[in-house]
């Protein structure tokens, strides 16, 4: 008995085309997970622009807008910073 199949084949190189089909199954499941990873690599956010710092009034905004001072305070610093409501 010789090989695997004891010498007989199913004429197509018996596995060989079997293992060819494997191999290129699995370099084609390698070839588009590798691009995938690299199409959904994250960029980075551009840089601010200079100069681009938020004003004083924003900043007060954003401080009430999530709580950290009530409206009665938000008003009199809009006073103080001479921006009237």
């Amino acid at each position: 008995m010789s090989g695997w199949w004891g010498g007989h084949t199913d004429g197509w190189g018996g596995m060989g085309v079997g293992s060819t089909v494997l191999a290129g199954l699995l370099l084609g499941g390698l070839l588009l997970a590798t691009a995938w990873l690299l199409l959904r690599r994250p960029t980075a956010p551009p840089p601010p622009a200079h100069g681009a710092r938020p004003t004083a009034q924003e900043v007060l905004a954003e401080r009430f807008a999530q709580g950290d001072i009530d409206e009665e305070e938000y008003r009199w610093r809009l006073v103080v910073l001479g921006d009237r409501p």
